[in-house]
This record gives C-alpha cells, structure tokens and sequence, in this order.
C-alpha cells in the first residue's frame, strides 16, 4: 500500500471507529420503556467484583422479545425498589420499567406501578405513541 492509500485507509478506519463509539454512547444512554410483569428472579453473582445482581424474567407487554432484565443495586435511581426486588414485594404488579442497554442486555434503571381505574386490570404500554392505553 502506498503512503496516500495508506494514510486514506487510516483515516477513514480512524473516522468509523469514531462514529461507532459516539452512536454506542448514544445507545447507552438511551432509556427503554418496557411494560409488563416479573415472574421471577435469580440472584445472581458476579465472582470479579464479589456483588450480587437480579436477572427478573419478565413477561413484557409491548415488546414480547423481551424476557429479561438485569438489576443492579448502583444502578438503581430510586434506592425504594432494591427492598422491594428482595422483598418479593413486586408479585401481581405490572410495571413501566425504565431501562438502559448495554451490550445488548437491558438493566433497571428505575420503574413505574401501572395502574388501571378500571378496577385490577392494569394498562398496557403502546410502544406507538408511548402512552399506556387500556387493554380494553
């Protein structure tokens, strides 16, 4: 490869590597609204760090590809939902869960109780136009 083809290909790797990082840091910070219920949890542990997590399996109601989520105690915004997670408090509730990707994996960042004023039938989230709708 000569000098100028050289330096051109460096440049333009350089420039795509640059625009690779700056959309996965926009994708990081992205917050993803996922309605639905947990049906269970796992406590997991990662052995580098010694700290315990929650892998929640989820039943999500506007995007049904969805079936897990990860929750880590530092990541939480609200410090009331890591007693509730241990607590089991959490059963027959259906959420808006606000999360964060990362690598390809989503992890809690905060939640929402969703509600129905018709009685115990909670809504559902319309991924649409990001208002929760009644299933009615």
């Amino acid at each position: 490869m000569s000098g100028k083809a050289f330096d051109s290909h460096f440049e333009k790797t350089s420039q795509t590597k640059r625009e690779i990082a700056f959309m996965t840091q926009q994708r990081s910070q992205y917050l993803y609204k996922f309605s639905g219920t947990i049906q269970s949890k796992t406590r997991r542990v990662n052995p580098k760090y010694s700290q315990y997590f929650y892998q929640l399996n989820i039943t999500c109601t506007n995007f049904p590809q969805i079936t897990k989520i990860f929750a880590f105690k530092a990541k939480l915004l609200d410090p009331q939902i890591w007693p509730i997670l241990e607590s089991d408090h959490y059963l027959g509730k259906t959420y808006l869960f606000s999360c964060r990707n990362y690598r390809g994996s989503y992890y809690l960042v905060n939640w929402e109780e969703l509600t129905s004023s018709r009685g115990n039938k909670p809504q559902i989230f319309n991924p649409q136009n990001l208002w929760p709708i009644s299933n009615y």
